[in-house]
């Protein structure tokens, strides 16, 4: 198995951030996600007000690595980046 972790400070983000973030958990993300191909485990974890985190598991270095250069790219406008107000 090959992991990948992807963090966003908290500090700066807006009080309503943690419902926010849960509410985006278990609605789109879940979607987004489910099916994701190589993607074999994926959580989120969150210290509000200091940081949030999704851990990716993939079956293979090639799917994690594919995944990894495309949330990059993406990470300015991800949907977690946007609610957070920082990439």
């Amino acid at each position: 198995m090959y992991g990948l972790s992807v963090r966003w400070s908290l500090e700066s983000a807006p009080e309503t951030i943690t419902q926010e973030l849960r509410d985006y958990v278990v609605g789109p993300s879940l979607a987004r996600f489910t099916g994701l191909a190589g993607l074999r485990f994926k959580t989120w974890r969150m210290v509000p007000g200091e940081w949030f985190e999704g851990t990716y598991v993939f079956g293979s270095a090639a799917a994690r690595d594919g995944f990894a250069a495309s949330f990059a790219e993406a990470a300015p406008t991800a949907p977690v980046s946007r609610m957070i107000g920082a990439p």
